[in-house]
């Protein structure tokens, strides 16, 4: 089991690196980032973000942030530095923390237990967020290009979160081959995404497991 997606805030500090090799080599958690910044901390899709007290851009902002997105933060700390260390990230509003020496597994332990355990109903399917993108194309006329991209979206779907979005700007066939309204389409998912994007899952209409973006109503 893959486990949570956890980012590792850059640190002068060997533990990041330590936990990072663990998780490349046994599981348990996947490594999404090495956030640089506040804007990259918040600009990755994560569960879980560590960090530790003498990061740089460690402030109550970036905690209260990243909890409004939903993204659990840890704190690390080095006992030898006395109680300043921790006091540190509590400060900053980081209530769980962990030493560095701390074992691989005992990081993944409390990132686990830190995870959300379902998504809340207005998050975004994770395909927009990050994961696996596949196109299916092929040359004009009849070659069978909506049947695969369908079938493929469907198995995917058996697998997690799927998205199907028609992006033909010529002939769109999906939402008429599932038997999809005409709206919201792709022209609807472009226009939230510029202008509401916490509602982009709001573009998409339910086909069985997955979730699908149809076509334009009126292409060129």
């Amino acid at each position: 089991m893959a486990g949570p997606d956890i980012a590792l805030a850059a640190s002068a500090r060997d533990w990041g690196d330590r936990l990072h090799r663990f998780v490349l080599d046994h599981g348990g958690a996947t490594v999404r980032a090495r956030p640089l910044s506040h804007e990259h901390a918040l600009s990755v899709s994560v569960d879980v973000l560590f960090i530790d007290d003498v990061c740089s851009f460690l402030t109550p902002k970036l905690v209260a942030d990243l909890r409004s997105a939903g993204v659990a933060v840890v704190g690390v700390f080095d006992s030898s530095d006395g109680t300043d260390a921790k006091r540190h990230l509590l400060e900053a509003g980081i209530t769980d923390v962990i030493e560095s020496n701390a074992t691989p597994s005992e990081f993944i332990a409390l990132c686990s237990s830190e995870a959300p355990r379902e998504p809340t109903s207005d998050r975004i399917p994770e395909v927009f967020e990050r994961g696996l993108r596949v196109g299916v194309t092929g040359p004009a006329g009849g070659v069978g290009v909506t049947e695969i991209a369908c079938g493929l979206a469907s198995a995917l779907a058996d697998e997690g979160a799927t998205v199907l979005v028609d992006a033909d700007l010529v002939w769109p066939n999906v939402g008429q081959r599932l038997g999809l309204e005409v709206h919201p389409n792709l022209m609807s998912a472009i226009d939230i995404s510029l202008h509401d994007p916490g509602r982009l899952a709001s573009a998409t209409q339910p086909v069985d497991r997955m979730r699908v973006v149809a076509g334009l109503a009126n292409p060129a």
